[in-house]
């Protein structure tokens, strides 16, 4: 196994990563002739990531040999490499069989050497549903709404058709509701009929890291089916997350 891969959207890179941590200490990612790729589920088996991250997301993408193999990142190792990583600096990953070579170019060269790892991967569960709702928006504004909701509840209703999004937060002391349409600007698109369900904000609030490496989101909704969230990423990649809905 060799490949090198080198990023020059360093800060969206970081924050994909991050992302990931925070639902799997471990990753698993698949590196084909498309790209580099992720499925797994996170332990409580609540939410489910799919990630891709195309060749084009690259400056350079170079398999040894042009096979696909699988990359093992220790999400909290990586993470603390990458903290300190800032806009116009390039990452460079070089890995073969023994060691993973992380070099970070900006003010000054740092390089870091670990052990390659190549963990047992087993299978993911495939999620096929047929979803009536679908609206688009700015990643900026959903993590707005994420932040507001976090503050007040641990539960959030999400409500679609008729042309808008109705988001329902509330406890003892306090309700909360926000609408985003076409028409009040929040909503990019907006199509289909309802959709509805109660999700955990424990969960969507791992979201908001992702905000730099996505400029929009799809929210799609069923009746009590997993929420998809579907962020677009630079050159046709995205990074999906399917949360189970709650049951109480």
């Amino acid at each position: 196994m060799r490949m090198k891969l080198k990023v020059v959207d360093t800060v969206a890179f970081r924050q994909i990563v991050e992302t990931v941590g925070e639902f799997m200490d471990e990753a698993n990612f698949l590196l084909d002739n498309e790209g580099m790729k992720l499925r797994g589920v996170e332990e409580s088996r609540v939410a489910l990531l799919d990630v891709f991250l195309p060749k084009a997301f690259f400056q350079s993408y170079e398999l040894d040999g042009g096979e696909s193999d699988y990359l093992t990142l220790k999400s909290e190792e990586i993470g603390n490499i990458l903290k300190k990583v800032k806009k116009g600096d390039i990452i460079t990953i070089n890995v073969d069989e023994k060691l993973m070579k992380i070099e970070l170019d900006g003010e000054f060269l740092r390089t870091y050497e670990i052990p390659s790892l190549k963990s047992k991967v087993s299978g993911t569960p495939t999620i096929n549903v047929q979803y009536p709702f679908k609206a688009r928006m700015l990643t900026q504004s959903f993590n707005e709404l994420i932040d507001q909701f976090n503050v007040i509840t641990d539960v959030i209703e999400l409500k679609g058709g008729e042309g808008k999004l109705t988001v329902k937060g509330e406890t003892e002391m306090m309700n909360m509701e926000m609408e985003l349409s076409l028409e009040n600007g929040l909503l990019l698109e907006c199509e289909g009929s309802e959709g509805m369900g109660r999700y955990g904000m424990e969960y969507l609030s791992k979201l908001v890291k992702v905000s730099n490496a996505s400029d929009v989101v799809n929210i799609m909704l069923g009746g009590n089916v997993p929420l998809k969230i579907d962020y677009e990423l630079a050159g046709g990649g995205h990074l999906d997350i399917y949360l189970a809905p709650r049951a109480d």
